[in-house]
């Protein structure tokens, strides 16, 4: 007893009478939906003089949220978090570049960019307007991202369809699908986001919050095949809607 009352004493004159937490610390999880803010996928390579000229719509779907972070004071709180999300460009069929090698020709690509990111958050809250409390927030980090594509050219690649061909003549055939596979690629790039949102206190140690963050990742592309053709996502950005559970510990 006396032990725990030397404990208690030195706590009180450290002036941590209050539990080390004290609802200082949080967790986020969140989940939305992410609209691409985005240059268009390219055909690079031997094959660009041929693909569309304004390349291929990107669309972006589900983002989805982890974060730890630590309320520094009543105004200013910081945060580690995690994100992840996807990119694809619209597989509509589009005509060749009139002015390439391919007349009379449509491209058509699948694939997608899984685009996760690392980022330290800086948030500032203000005042209260009721229960609501309006906040903005900064982050800067570094995404990952991983890019897979394939191309089907029509009527080009028809006549190879049909007489049960899988594309290898052109260098990298799909094994077993009628389609033209670029090799996957990755790439790691600057990231950073610029937000803004309103919370909710449900209960001392929960929290509900409606937020908005704008995300740029950088650059990347599938690697390259041995014809010399790739398939580029330049300047992936998005505009992302969450909604946000806070819990404080």
């Amino acid at each position: 007893m006396r032990a725990l009352s030397k404990v208690a004493l030195l706590m009180t004159a450290l002036g941590l009478s209050q539990p080390v937490f004290s609802e200082d610390y949080f967790v986020d999880l969140s989940i939305g939906v992410a609209s691409a803010d985005a240059d268009n996928a390219l055909n690079r390579g031997t094959n660009a003089v041929n693909g569309p000229p304004s390349g291929f719509d990107i669309d972006a779907d589900t983002v989805y949220g982890i974060g730890i972070g630590y309320q520094i004071n009543k105004q200013f709180a910081v945060a580690l978090e995690y994100k992840t999300r996807e990119f694809e460009p619209d597989s509509s069929p589009l005509p060749s570049n009139p002015n390439g090698g391919l007349p009379g020709n449509n491209f058509d690509v699948t694939g997608q960019v899984d685009a996760a990111t690392w980022m330290i958050t800086g948030r500032y809250d203000f005042e209260p307007i009721s229960s609501a409390k309006p906040y903005i927030k900064l982050g800067l980090g570094y995404a990952d991202l991983d890019t897979e594509a394939t191309l089907f050219i029509s009527p080009l690649f028809d006549s190879f369809v049909a007489n049960g061909g899988d594309l290898v003549g052109f260098g990298s055939g799909c094994a077993g699908v009628p389609r033209f596979c670029y090799p996957d690629g990755s790439d790691s790039e600057f990231a950073w986001s610029l937000g803004a949102g309103v919370a909710f206190d449900v209960s001392k140690n929960v929290a509900v919050a409606l937020d908005y963050q704008y995300v740029s990742l950088g650059d990347t592309a599938t690697s390259v095949d041995p014809n010399g053709d790739s398939l580029g996502f330049d300047s992936l950005a998005a505009h992302e809607f969450s909604a946000v559970f806070q819990y404080r510990f």
